[in-house]
C-alpha cells in the first residue's frame, strides 16, 4: 500500500511520540516509575533515621507508602508513620512527595509483655530477660550501672513488639526500689511489678512500701518486703503477682535432688523456704507444684510426685497449710524440670488486660518457671 508523504510523516511523528511517551513513563526522572523508586528510597532512609528499619516493612505504590510489621511500642509506630509521611517532600501530587501513608502496623498484644528479672545478692545485681529494642536494653543497662556501679551484670535479649506502654518506667521503678534493699528480687512481666526481699531498717521498709502504693500507671504492683526477723505485713490477691513474687524470692537459687531419690539436695531447702514465706502472704490458691518425670513409666511418675511433695514440705515450713498446695507429675517432655504456679484465685484482682481473665472473671491459670529450671538428680 502506497502512503502519501503527508501520511508517512504523520505515522513517523506518532511513532516518535510513542517512544518519547514510553521514555517519559519509564526513564524520565519525573516518570511514575522513577518517582516511586525515589520515594521508596527516601522512605527507607526516614525509617532508618528513627531506628524503625529493624521491625517495619515498607512497600511503595506510586506516591503511597504502605507500612506493616509489629511495632515495639505505640511511640515507635507513630514515629515511623510521621517520618515516612515527610519523606522526600510532602507537596502532594504536583510536587512529587508522599501523598498517603497506609498504616498496617500492628502493636503487640498487651498480654504478651517482655519479661525482665533482677536479683540482688551479696551486693551484686544480675538483670536478665528481654527488652523491646536495643535502645531500651541500653537504658536498662545504664540504669543498673548507676544504681550499682561496678556491681551490675545485665544480659538482655531483644524481643521486638512485646512491651506495653510504660514498660521502661516500670523497670526503672522496680530497679530503684530494689536498690534500697540488702537482698531481694524484682520482676516486671504481664503488666505487673513484683518485689520481695530484706530491708536494712524499718525506715527503708516504710519507704519501699509507700512507693508501691503509687506504682507506674497501667501496672499492678506488690512489694513483700521485711526486716530481718520480721514478717511480711502485706497480702497479695492476684495470682500472677503471687507467681512472680515466688519466683523473685527464689532468685538465682537452684532446687535439686539426690539422684534417683525424692530427697532435696543441700541448699534447696532454704530457697524453698523463702518461696514458701512469700506464698504464705498470698490469698490465692492452690499452688501447683509440678515436677517432670525423668523418663516414662509408673516408677518415674511416682518419683516425680514424691519430689513434688518434698518441695511442698519445704515450702510449708514457712507456715502455709499443706492443703494449699497441689502436687503433680509433669510429662517427660515438659520444657521445665519443675514449675510452681497458682491455678486459681480466691479473689480475682482487676488486671490491666481483659485477655488475662479466665472464665467467670477469675485470673487465667498461671505457670511460673522457676529460675533454676533444671532439677538436678
Amino acid at each position: 500500500m502506497n502512503l502519501s508523504p503527508r501520511r508517512k510523516a504523520a505515522l513517523i511523528i506518532a511513532a516518535l511520540l510513542l517512544v518519547l511517551g514510553t521514555l517519559a513513563i519509564y526513564a524520565s526522572p519525573l516518570s511514575a516509575h522513577s518517582l516511586e523508586r525515589r520515594l521508596a528510597l527516601a522512605a527507607e532512609d526516614a525509617l532508618y533515621a528513627v531506628r524503625a528499619d529493624g521491625w517495619v516493612q515498607m512497600e511503595a505504590d506510586g506516591q503511597t507508602i504502605i507500612l506493616s510489621g509489629q511495632a515495639p511500642s505505640r511511640a515507635a509506630k507513630d514515629a515511623a508513620i510521621q517520618a515516612v509521611s515527610r519523606a522526600s517532600w510532602a507537596g502532594g501530587a504536583v510536587a512529587g512527595g508522599v501523598t498517603r501513608v497506609i498504616d498496617e502496623i500492628r502493636l503487640a498484644h498487651e498480654g504478651e509483655d517482655v519479661r525482665l528479672r533482677a536479683d540482688l545478692s551479696g551486693g551484686r545485681l544480675v538483670v536478665a530477660g528481654f527488652a523491646p529494642d536495643a535502645e531500651a536494653a541500653e537504658q536498662v543497662r545504664a540504669r543498673a550501672e548507676r544504681l550499682f556501679p561496678g556491681r551490675a551484670d545485665v544480659d538482655l535479649r531483644i524481643a521486638p513488639g512485646s512491651a506495653r506502654d510504660g514498660w521502661d518506667g516500670a523497670v526503672r521503678f522496680m530497679l530503684a526500689e530494689l536498690a534500697r534493699l540488702d537482698h531481694g528480687g524484682g520482676r516486671v512481666a504481664d503488666g505487673r511489678i513484683a518485689l520481695t526481699g530484706l530491708a536494712s531498717s524499718a525506715q527503708t521498709l516504710d519507704t519501699v512500701r509507700a512507693a508501691f502504693e503509687a506504682p507506674p500507671a497501667g501496672f499492678l504492683a506488690s512489694a513483700l518486703v521485711r526486716v530481718d526477723g520480721g514478717d511480711f505485713e502485706e497480702s497479695v490477691d492476684d495470682a500472677r503477682l503471687c507467681d512472680l513474687l515466688i519466683e523473685a524470692a527464689m532468685g538465682e537459687g537452684r532446687v535439686s535432688f539426690t539422684p534417683g531419690r525424692p530427697t532435696l539436695a543441700a541448699g534447696s531447702q532454704s530457697v524453698l523456704r523463702r518461696a514458701g514465706r512469700v506464698f504464705e502472704a498470698c490469698t490465692v490458691e492452690p499452688l501447683v507444684v509440678a515436677v517432670r518425670a525423668e523418663s516414662g513409666g509408673e516408677d518415674a511418675e511416682a518419683l516425680a510426685l514424691e519430689r513434688a511433695e518434698s518441695i511442698i514440705a519445704a515450702m510449708s515450713e514457712a507456715g502455709s497449710d499443706r492443703d494449699r498446695f497441689l502436687a503433680e507429675s509433669a510429662p517427660a517432655d515438659a520444657g521445665s524440670a519443675f514449675r510452681l504456679g497458682v491455678e486459681a484465685t480466691a479473689q480475682a484482682a482487676e488486671t490491666p488486660s481483659e485477655t488475662e481473665q479466665g472464665a467467670g472473671g477469675e485470673s487465667a491459670p498461671a505457670q511460673t518457671e522457676t529460675p533454676g529450671d533444671a532439677i538436678e538428680g
